[in-house]
């Protein structure tokens, strides 16, 4: 009796999937084009170009770029860093950095020396 009602209800969803699947398709090949409406453009990403910084004194990679953040990864003083992105908010400017065996984590700018365009 479990073995019916287990293909039973594989069999209902089964048969539910593929009328929304051909529902789902027929309103997609019905909906007009307008000639009138704007293109879409994606907005670009921002890039930093590949940079490095040294970090003078040791300093936590913190989860968050806030001040309040706490990290468990604390990268050496004057360690070379890779710098990924940067965010600036009420807190100041923040880099994104990762290190060779560290990991990544946020770093106030303020941390930072030495920053390096390659």
């Amino acid at each position: 009796m479990k073995k019916v009602l287990l293909i039973s209800v594989a069999l209902s969803v089964l048969s539910f999937s593929a009328q929304a699947a051909t529902e789902c398709g027929s309103v997609e090949a019905s909906a007009p084009a307008s000639a009138a409406a704007p293109a879409v453009v994606a907005a670009a990403a921002p890039q930093v170009t590949k940079a490095t910084a040294v970090v003078p004194r040791a300093v936590a990679l913190r989860d968050r770029p806030q001040l309040s953040s706490v990290g468990d990864v604390v990268v050496p003083a004057d360690k070379k860093v890779r710098l990924s992105s940067t965010v600036n908010n009420s807190d100041g400017n923040w880099w994104y950095v990762t290190a060779d065996g560290l990991g990544g984590g946020w770093v106030p700018e303020s941390d930072m020396s030495g920053l390096q365009q390659q």
